[in-house]
């Protein structure tokens, strides 16, 4: 006689097949930890901290970096002289958080390497200053789009130089709070890396000011050449590795390797530091419209040009008809050799950014009082060949646009005199003056 199967509470006799996809999904254990680590501890301040930072620089200063993209991507490079050692501290400080909890025995008895715990800490740093950082240049980048779209795109490897940055900053923060214990080295890591990075005295063409993360000077007309954001990229990324391999990984020697990696990316940018930037020559070209007045801005800044074109029809108006007044206005573009790219019949205009001059709200005055300046302005080497009186033709040049000048400042012979005139006489007298200023000699214009 056969047995009879047990079966226990009316349960089937066999359970049916799990259907693929049904069960819960399992998350990795690095993902899971790197989610914790993420959205608590140190990675959330550090991301407010340093876009709070980064974006307060970005309004609360000068912008000519909105002209163009290379001009974009250079202020974009000079924020990681605050960005960086903010998260060399936040680094130091994540990574003397087991020691402050009394949690270090604990976390040496884990089965995880040592690697395993430092990127664990590291990384969520890391990538908290990588979105404060790709936040702020997707602000500059929206910022800039309306100069800078007639002509070229964001450049995407200076942001990977950048990103690199970031790393070598986090990492030697990170490997000087696990090596030192004591807490206020968090935020002295920060204060000597501000110390550092603005007292740094290497001229800025030379090769060792290559190898910093931050510049203070901005090349314009120019963009970095891509070979050099390779080699920027592998000196920086390499110095992170090695200093995380060396402190982290089993063998040692593997820390040879990123740092060989980062030596190749160093020698060429020590010994051809002329080479990394390229000028421009396609931007710097003029886009003239316009007779009379003509006006020619660099292919670059197409996107300023309403900026300087009303300023410039309203200053061409108040000499118009005088025989020998400029009709060729060009942008003031940077040649290389420092030569003037403008021809000798032209007159030199002067984009004016905001925080140039100080008060923001009279921009539109400074931007006209720059036209007026190169319109009035005698080319000579000695300033004492002007007529002493010559100020007095600014102030009625400025005074004709009603409202920007102060009627006392106006309370002047000249001024007066000017205003008296006909529009025939007024040419004619302005024919003299231009005659004048070509050929510095005051004795061919007559005090108005």
């Amino acid at each position: 006689m056969t047995p009879t199967p047990l079966m226990t509470d009316g349960a089937p006799e066999t359970a049916a097949p799990a259907k693929p996809g049904g069960g819960p999904v399992r998350t990795s254990p690095a993902l899971a930890v790197l989610r914790i680590e993420s959205l608590r501890g140190t990675a959330p301040w550090t991301f407010a901290i340093c876009l709070a930072t980064l974006l307060i620089a970005v309004f609360g200063g000068r912008d000519p970096y909105q002209a163009d993209w290379p001009a974009m991507a250079q202020h974009a490079h000079a924020l990681q002289i605050l960005l960086g050692p903010l998260v060399a501290g936040a680094a130091c400080w994540e990574a003397g958080r087991e020691r402050r909890r009394h949690t270090a025995e604990w976390a040496r008895a884990t089965p995880r390497p040592t690697l395993h715990r430092l990127t664990a800490g590291l990384f969520p740093v890391w990538l908290a200053a990588v979105a404060a950082y790709l936040v702020t240049w997707a602000v500059l980048t929206a910022l800039t789009w309306p100069n800078a779209s007639a002509y070229g795109h964001p450049l995407l490897g200076p942001v990977l130089v950048d990103l690199a940055a970031v790393a070598a900053f986090a990492a030697g923060g990170h490997l000087l709070g696990r090596y030192v214990p004591w807490w206020p080295v968090a935020p002295l890591a920060a204060l000597s890396g501000y110390a550092a990075l603005v007292l740094w005295n290497v001229p800025a063409s030379s090769g060792l000011a290559q190898l910093i993360p931050a510049a203070f000077d901005i090349r314009e007309g120019s963009e970095p050449a891509l070979w050099a954001s390779a080699a920027h990229t592998a000196w920086f990324a390499g110095l992170a590795a090695a200093m995380l391999l060396a402190a982290g990984a089993r063998r040692k020697w593997l820390a040879a390797l990123p740092l060989a990696v980062a030596v190749a990316g160093a020698v060429p940018l020590v010994q051809q530091p002329g080479a990394v930037w390229v000028y421009d020559r396609a931007a710097a070209e003029f886009v003239c419209e316009g007779e009379r007045p003509q006006i020619c801005m660099r292919r670059a800044h197409e996107g300023m040009r309403e900026r300087v074109a009303d300023p410039v029809r309203w200053a061409y108006g108040l000499t118009a008809g005088a025989p020998g007044a400029p009709a060729r206005f060009e942008e003031r573009a940077p040649a290389p050799g420092g030569r003037s790219a403008a021809g000798p019949d032209a007159v030199e205009v002067r984009i004016v950014h905001r925080g140039d001059l100080g008060s923001d709200r009279r921009l539109d005055y400074f931007q006209r009082d720059a036209v007026l300046q190169s319109l009035l302005a005698w080319d000579c080497r000695s300033e004492r060949i002007r007529p002493e009186w010559s100020h007095e033709v600014l102030l009625w040049a400025h005074g004709q646009w009603p409202g920007a000048m102060d009627d006392r400042l106006l309370d002047t012979p000249v001024v007066k005199a000017l205003d008296t005139m006909s529009r025939a006489e007024r040419a004619a007298w302005f024919a003299d003056w231009f005659a004048a200023a070509r050929a510095c000699d005051p004795d061919r214009v007559t005090r108005p």
